[in-house]
């Protein structure tokens, strides 16, 4: 009975790891998603009402479809006794969710990089480079969700079954 249990228990095990991986790349796809939301925000903030960067990043925080992307409100926090630029590069590094691949970290921190170093249009025409690509990190992204979330949840489990037949 207790061989039994302890095989289930295998095979659960292996089959969680699977969907914890298949969960990490729909995580990813979130991410991006609404960094991309938050970029085409900023954007209109910039362009049309001429906002500080502490009154864009209250805004992103406050946006409820932005909630995976936390380091907004640790720059907010941040930004009382430091820089932007040393609070947004402090909160993007303590930002350090399953799934982000460091291709997606480094067009987060160079977002931060280029708000407010320059003029309107600069800062309008560095958004929309980043806007580019992250385009083509969520269609790579949304590739990876298609191809790889069975992939992740038959080998979690499969590999579960050959555990407990080799228990056996």
């Amino acid at each position: 009975m207790i061989k039994f249990i302890c095989i289930a228990v295998v095979i659960v095990a292996a089959y969680s790891a699977g969907i914890y991986f298949k969960a990490s790349l729909a995580r990813r796809l979130i991410i991006l998603r609404q960094l991309r939301l938050a970029i085409e925000k900023i954007n209109l903030m910039i362009r049309y009402r001429g906002d500080t960067l502490h009154d864009i990043f209250t805004a992103l925080e406050a946006d409820s479809r932005l909630d995976e992307l936390t380091f907004i409100g640790k720059t907010l926090e941040k930004m009382n006794d430091k820089s932007f630029a040393e609070s947004y590069t402090a909160a993007v590094s303590e930002f350090r969710p399953v799934g982000l691949k460091d291709s997606d970290r480094e067009i987060i921190l160079g977002i931060g990089a280029e708000l407010g170093v320059s003029d309107t249009e600069g800062q309008i025409s560095s958004l929309l480079l980043f806007d580019k690509e992250l385009e083509a990190l969520i269609a790579s992204a949304k590739s990876d969700v298609t191809k790889k979330s069975k992939l992740y949840s038959s080998l979690g489990l499969l590999s579960g079954v050959f555990a407990a037949i080799l228990l056996i």
